[in-house]
Formats: structure tokens, sequence, C-alpha cells
């Protein structure tokens, strides 16, 4: 309730220089509680690139209402000391693609381990992420965090456990102290209060079992841990948001590690800086454990009432943010949808697992009608064992069902000081094998859509770039036998049988094979329909190519401008990809991209 300030029975004088006093201390210091009527967009212009909160509201400085619409991107935390799927996929390719697909803000896991000198990372390709040999795994979250920030991307750190074993139900253990998570907490408010990216940090995963709230126990007490360790990181860094989540368990009453959030109706968390706390749930579906309300014959008529009992009433009563910072699931279809649509989960479509999916898009269309409720899903990568992720298990491609589903929540971006723009949807892939005899090489091309928009494939051309070069003074019988020296054959292709057609080409005298998607004659299509059109949130177009010299002779593919030397698919900047004529992807050989082609 808005409650107006008033003066009475005052000398109109006094009235005056009351209230200049008051509109200077409004500029100068924090406000707290409901002095002021809420919502008035007030500007914190010394907070720069970070956030504030009023009421239920993140605001930027300009005090526009914001929403973190993020992922999480698991893997610092454990004993790999790296983010997950760096094995199989560039850092970079994978932030390129989490700001692609629409999110604004990543929820990035990290231990207390991780901040040894001995935690040194495992599970890396370093042939794709050279840049990352010789790192530390702090280093190496230091190298993911600056790279998020020139793509737009906000970071909320959660320190997830102590050890990189196991997670832990209080916010200490014997090896990782009180002492020892606040220090850690602290260390890293420092450490990133000069990168703008970093906009929070959740101070612990998953409160559980002995974990209580407000009982005023100091060994239990997670409220009152909370407030420690949060007035220590604003000490270090006033600007950052205090991301705290709930318990398991208050009076009697369970609910999901960390999404009990009921007790602080009553004690709610106090902070020495006013307007930086974010309270944090976290709720599941019946395919990571099958809760007692799943089985309710009001299900999912009964969702709505469980969630404003245990942390949906903060938001809805305007008593502050909330952060869904985990929920997720392998099936995000309703159980009258075609099978194909619930490819996301590797399960049969069980009771369980129908469940899981009417919980998931009624969640999806509560969060659809509460945009103050900011979410980070659960999770990037495909091989989280209970929910699967948002890439399928070729790990390069989104789930279509659930970028789908999680597309009409996303918000607009977080501007982040000298980012870069936003990399195009459009991704294409390669992957390449040389025959034994070095005549010939096998390409495996796919163009990924992780773009709100189909893509007409009738419209889009690809090319690979040969390595020989004819001069811009040679003649045109010379320039035409620089590019007939190659043959190249469309082996297989995702879209139909004679849907590509190749054809060489040159462009001042830069040779290449460009390949072209055709629509199939009527009779043709009954026989086997083609996909002319690369759907949205994912859709994929492979094709199987031949390369080689016309003539057999031995071939170098080495010395392509487009050449990719790698056995399994990865992106290839060098290839191009051109929509109506405009590029939508690839690097042009240098001189091509100075004149403008």
């Amino acid at each position: 309730m808005k409650r107006p300030l008033i003066l009475m029975k005052r000398p109109l004088i006094v009235l005056g220089m009351v209230t200049l006093v008051l509109a200077l201390l409004a500029l100068l210091l924090p406000l707290r509680g409901n002095v002021l009527a809420r919502h008035t967009a007030l500007a914190l212009r010394a907070d720069g690139p970070y956030l504030h909160t009023d009421g239920a509201i993140l605001r930027d400085a300009q005090g526009h209402a914001v929403r973190f619409s993020g992922i999480n991107w698991f893997g610092l935390e454990t004993c790999a000391f790296a983010p997950d799927g760096l094995g199989v996929r560039s850092w970079w390719d994978l932030l390129d693609q989490v700001r692609a697909l629409g999110f604004n803000t990543i929820r990035l896991p990290f231990s207390d381990q991780l901040l040894d000198p001995t935690s040194d990372p495992r599970s890396i390709n370093y042939a794709l992420n050279p840049d990352l040999r010789g790192l530390s795994g702090l280093q190496v979250m230091d190298r993911l965090i600056a790279g998020a920030g020139q793509r737009g991307l906000r970071i909320i750190l959660d320190r997830h456990r102590p050890d990189c074993a196991a997670q832990a139900p209080l916010w200490y253990t014997r090896r990782y102290p009180e002492q020892r998570w606040i220090a850690d907490l602290v260390r890293l408010a420092l450490r990133y209060r000069q990168e703008p990216a970093v906009i929070g940090i959740d101070l612990h995963n998953e409160p559980h079992g002995q974990a209580t709230w407000g009982d005023g126990n100091p060994a239990t007490d997670w409220r009152l841990a909370a407030e420690r360790a949060g007035n220590a990181v604003l000490r270090a860094n006033p600007h950052l948001l205090v991301v705290v989540q709930g318990v398991e368990a208050y009076r009697g009453n369970y609910y999901w590690w960390g999404g009990n959030l009921m007790g602080a109706a009553s004690a709610p968390v106090r902070l020495a800086v006013p307007h930086r706390l974010v309270y944090e749930a976290h709720d599941y579906g019946a395919g990571v454990y099958r809760q007692g309300w799943f089985s309710s014959p009001d299900f999912p008529r009964n969702l709505l009432g469980i969630w404003r009992q245990h942390w949906a009433y903060l938001p809805e009563s305007d008593t502050a943010p909330l952060l869904l910072g985990e929920f997720g699931g392998r099936n995000v279809a309703l159980p009258d949808e075609p099978a194909a649509v619930r490819a996301g989960a590797r399960a049969p479509a069980t009771l369980t697992r129908a469940e899981e999916g009417i919980w998931q898009r009624t969640l999806v269309r509560y969060l659809a009608q509460h945009p103050t409720i900011s979410f980070t899903y659960w999770t990037l990568t495909p091989d989280s064992s209970d929910t699967g992720g948002l890439l399928t298990d070729d790990w390069q491609t989104a789930n279509r069902a659930k970028e789908h589903l999680l597309a009409g929540i996303q918000a607009a971006a977080l501007p982040v000081p000298h980012a870069q723009p936003a990399p195009a949807p459009i991704r294409v892939l390669a992957s390449d094998v040389i025959a034994p005899d070095g005549q010939q090489q096998a390409l495996t091309l796919r163009i990924v859509n992780d773009g709100a928009q189909p893509l007409p494939l009738a419209h889009a051309e690809l090319r690979y770039w040969l390595g020989a070069s004819a001069p811009l003074t040679a003649t045109g019988q010379q320039r035409a036998a620089s590019v007939a020296w190659t043959s190249a054959g469309v082996e297989w292709a995702s879209t139909g049988p004679n849907t590509v057609v190749t054809r060489p080409g040159r462009t001042q005298g830069y040779p290449f094979v460009a390949l072209r998607f055709v629509a199939l004659s009527p009779a043709m299509e009954t026989l086997a329909p083609a996909m002319e059109t690369l759907a949205p949130y994912g859709g994929v177009a492979t094709v199987a190519l031949r390369v080689q010299r016309a003539d057999w002779a031995p071939y170098a593919p080495g010395q392509d401008w487009s050449y990719t030397p790698s056995a399994v698919p990865v992106p290839a900047p060098h290839l191009t990809l051109s929509v109506d004529g405009r590029l939508v992807w690839g690097v042009m050989y240098p001189r091509l991209k100075h004149l403008g082609l």
C-alpha cells in the first residue's frame, strides 16, 4: 500500500525546508521501507551498470524494470573445475549460442574448492579451447565471465557447494567452515568489482536437511547466516545483488531444497545496504521427485496455491524480487501432444513424464503472467541426469520444444558497457575427414537456426572457399581453369534427396563451391517430402559433401580458406552463408571482406 508523506500544522516556510531536505535525502541516501511510494522508478545513478530492487521489481540505474531470463551453466563447481561441455565445444561458441538463443543472464555455479590454487581444470579439449591451456579453474571462470560481458550477458555467481564432490545441507563443513565461506564470497566480490557482467552472488545453493529459518540457532539458521555473508559481500561491493535461497523445511512443511521461503514472511533477511536483496526459489516436476501434490486429484490446478504458499507470495505481495533460480525437466509436452514433440525425454512418456510436462508448461504460463519474476533455467548442457538440458545429446542444437517454450518468457538484454552486438542466430558447423589416399575430403555441414524466425532454405547459399586463387589480372580462361580443377558432390542431405545442388564459382579470382537448396517437383515430394524452410528454435539442415580434384590428383585441403580440421562438428567461421545475398554467417577472404563482397 502506498503511504504518502504528509506534514501537518507546520509553518509554511518550515514545510518548504523539510520538503527540500527530504528531496535531497532521496537522491543521496538509499530509501528504507515504504516511506515513499514504491515503483516511482528511482534512479540510483551511482550504480552505473548495476541493478537495485524496488518492491518486487528489479530496476536498472535509469529506473527501467528488468528481468533476468537466463540459463544455468554448471561444471565449475564439480571436480572438473571447468564449465560443462568444453570437451566437445569451445567456451566462446557456447556463449554465442546462449546469447543467440535470447538469454540475458547465466547463473554460474562454483565451489569453494575452485578457488584453491591446486584446482586445475580437467575435461577441456584444448584443440577447441587453446586459450584456456595453462589456466587454473578460477582463471577459466575469469575468461568465461569476461566473454559473457563482451556478449552482453550478465552473470550471477552461484556458490553451489563447498567442495567439488557434493552439495552440502548447510553453508559450511569441517573442511570449509563459515569463515572460509564468507572469505571466498568477499574475494569474488572484490575480484569482479570492476567487471560489470557480474551482477549478483547467490550465497549458497539449496540449504536443506538441518537448515532452519528464523529460529535463532547460529549453527543452523540460514537466514542469520545469509545476513552475515550478505553484509560482508556488500562491504566489498555495495552494488551487487545478494541472492538468498529458501530452505527445505519450515515448521514441519517440506518442499524442494532451497525452495521453501515461507519463513521470510515473518523473518525477512536484513541487509545493511537496502535495495539489494533478491530471494530465490527452486521448483521441479515429477521427473526429479514425485512429490505428493503431483498425485492430487486437483493437479495441476493445485500448483498455484502451492507456489504461493512457498515462494510466489513474495513477488505477488510486492515484498521483494524473486529469482526462480532452477526449474527444468526432460518433458515439456502436454499428454495429448504427439510423441515427436516430446522428444526431449529419453524415457517413454509415462505418467510421471506426462505430469512433468504439465507442471513445466503450467509454471512457464505463470511466469508469463508475472513478468517481475526472474528465472534461470536448469540447465544448458544435456547431461544433467534427471532433467536433461536445453541442448540435445549432440551438444550442438537446442531442444526445439524447450526453446520454443522459454522464448515466450524471455526479456530484453541487460546492457553491459562495451558489449558487442548479439551474435547471429544462424550458425554453420562442419566436420571433416580426409581420405587415406589424400585425394578427397568428406565434409559434414550443418546449418543451425537458433532464432525465432524460420529460415527459407531456397533463398540460402552456403559456400566452401578453396585455397587456390587466380590473380585479379588473370584472363577469363585462366580464372575458369582455377575453378574447374575442383569437383564436389552431395552424398546426402537431411532436406531430402536431390534437394541440394553444387556449383563451382569464383569472386574476384577466389574459387568456391556453392551449395544451394532447391525445391522438389510435386511428384518427387510425394515420395520424399523436402524441408524447404529451416524451422526456428533449433532447426537443423545437414549436408554430407565430397570435395576432390577433378583429375583425382593429390588434394591438400589444409590450404583451403574454409578447411575445418575437426572430426566432430564445430563452428566453421570460414564457410559463408548468405540469405537473399546478405551474409548471415562467416568471414570472407580478407581481401573480399575489404572490398565488401
